[in-house]
């Protein structure tokens, strides 16, 4: 197994201070990254992102070069600034999510994936409709009754 020391370095220095980001996932993945090369964040507008506690969007962390300390202190910056965050894309780069464990970083990635894809096709049609604080509670509550009842048969 090959170790990224500039990744275990990011880890070790700067997230794991928090449970919410012992596992960390780096992807290409083509819909998030074009968000990222094209330098924007993506806004929350997708209930999928609010059921995953994607709740504050994904931010775009200014460009530095793979593993620089610019890199590094750009990612940190978003990481004080946004204390819940489950993501957040590497301008002209790619994409980091963060979780508790491989398989919620797994979650958030494919989540933050899905989301960019949904994003880049509204804008064929003018663009998301972004959810409101409102709607966001919503659809909180919602998932935590659905949650709450556990499994039913039908």
């Amino acid at each position: 197994m090959r170790v990224n020391q500039n990744g275990v370095s990011l880890k070790r220095g700067r997230l794991g201070a928090k449970p919410c980001r012992h596992s960390v996932l780096h992807t290409h993945s083509p819909f998030a990254t074009a968000f990222a090369v094209a330098s924007r964040t993506i806004p929350l507008f997708y209930e999928a992102e609010v059921r995953n506690d994607i709740l504050e969007g994904v931010p775009l962390a200014g460009y530095g070069p793979r593993g620089s300390d610019e890199s590094v202190n750009n990612i940190a910056a978003l990481l004080k600034a946004y204390d819940q965050i489950k993501g957040v894309l590497l301008e002209n780069h790619g994409v980091l999510a963060f979780s508790n464990n491989a398989g919620g970083a797994a979650q958030a990635t494919i989540i933050i994936e899905e989301t960019a894809q949904l994003g880049l096709y509204a804008e064929v049609l003018g663009g998301p409709t972004l959810l409101t604080p409102e709607r966001a509670g919503a659809a909180i509550q919602r998932r935590d009754a659905v949650e709450g009842r556990g499994t039913q048969k039908a």
